[in-house]
């Protein structure tokens, strides 16, 4: 039986990610989204699409944790990791990449704990 961590954890990346993915789509729409990207060394086009690459990416990986997939921690590290790299590119807040570290750190405690270990079959 599939934790309650991982469920929430599987479900919260799902959800976030696609209502990120309508964000990222929409962003362009936003005049006062497009004035703060403006200074960005990045052209909005390129967050635009990284930022749906990005929602889907998650959600791909929310699903296969949901599934109990071995690689789904990795693939969500690892993606995690390209974001946050993008994302001090992209925007250059090390406020909000603290954020984007601590978030990620939550999410591999509870993906690591034993119970989690075993729905993903590492005994």
């Amino acid at each position: 039986m599939r934790p309650l961590s991982v469920t929430i954890v599987g479900w919260w990346l799902v959800v976030t990610s696609l209502f990120g993915v309508y964000s990222s789509a929409t962003m362009h729409a936003n005049p006062q989204v497009v004035h703060l990207l403006s200074s960005s060394p990045v052209p909005l086009q390129a967050q635009e699409i990284f930022g749906v690459i990005n929602g889907f990416a998650l959600a791909f990986c929310g699903v296969a944790v949901l599934k109990g997939v071995s690689w789904a921690r990795l693939a969500f590290l690892s993606w995690s990791f390209v974001g946050f790299i993008f994302g001090i590119f992209a925007i250059g807040f090390l406020l909000s990449a603290l954020f984007s570290g601590v978030a990620v750190g939550v999410i591999m405690f509870f993906l690591s704990r034993p119970k989690a270990n075993e729905w993903f079959g590492w005994r």
